[in-house]
């Protein structure tokens, strides 16, 4: 069976960062609503954010693949992981 890929960050529009084993694929959906796909060695998370690549407003991880638990402190780590590398996309 084929199944076709929820999202494809294989477009144009992506910017793609990639430091020490952290890699993080951005693309802007509307004005300041971006989806993150970041890799960690061979764990994923597919995010949803809101504001600018400054400052994250709002922070959602939708999808988690590798990892077993997620505690709230692992989340904030995360958060600030996403702001330093889409700081560094610019």
């Amino acid at each position: 069976m084929f199944q076709m890929p929820l999202i494809d960050f294989g477009g144009t529009d992506t910017r793609t960062i990639a430091v020490e084993g952290i890699r993080a694929s951005v693309m802007q959906n509307d004005q300041g609503k971006y989806e993150v796909l970041l890799e960690i060695n061979s764990n994923k998370m597919l995010i949803a954010m809101q504001g600018a690549l400054d400052y994250i407003e709002q922070f959602e991880i939708i999808a988690v693949r590798g990892f077993i638990e997620l505690s709230t402190s692992f989340i904030q780590t995360i958060k600030k992981l996403v702001g330093h590398l889409l700081c560094r996309l610019d």
